[in-house]
């Protein structure tokens, strides 16, 4: 009988001289990643303006758009994704500064992320977004 490995799971990240709580979702398991993400400073930010097909063939190129919410004096932006059995869980967390952060700046204009899943994949594909501090928001492309 074999055991499953991990879940592969795509993370981008920056440096930060704060520390980051190691039960943030896409945290890697492994001694060193996870020694790596636990020095980063990040908070999950909300997912909204989400936009998936409703329908996509096994053979079809599927389009996932969302916005997110972070600081803008954030210094960068962590895009997670995480492969499940059912689809993909994608989750945005915000690095943040040490630094002063100037009252006049009240917001940050950012383009949508776009995530692409290419042919050939699983249909129906369920695609889950991280939420912070609530269940995941879930979409359902159909075949």
């Amino acid at each position: 009988m074999t055991t499953p490995g991990p879940s592969p799971t795509t993370t981008t990240t920056t440096a930060s001289s704060r520390a980051a709580d190691p039960a943030t979702p896409g945290r890697p398991s492994d001694a060193a990643n996870g020694a790596l993400f636990d020095a980063i400073a990040t908070e999950q930010a909300t997912i909204y303006a989400i936009q998936t097909p409703q329908r996509a063939a096994i053979m079809d190129t599927i389009r996932i758009s969302f916005q997110y919410g972070a600081s803008p004096c954030d210094t960068a932006v962590v895009f997670e994704s995480q492969l499940m059995s059912d689809g993909i869980r994608l989750g945005v967390s915000s690095v943040g500064t040490d630094r002063v952060c100037p009252i006049a700046i009240t917001s940050v204009y950012r383009p949508p992320f776009l995530y692409v899943v290419v042919p050939p994949h699983q249909a129906p594909l369920t695609v889950r977004f991280a939420e912070p501090g609530e269940a995941d928001s879930v979409r359902v492309v159909g075949s």
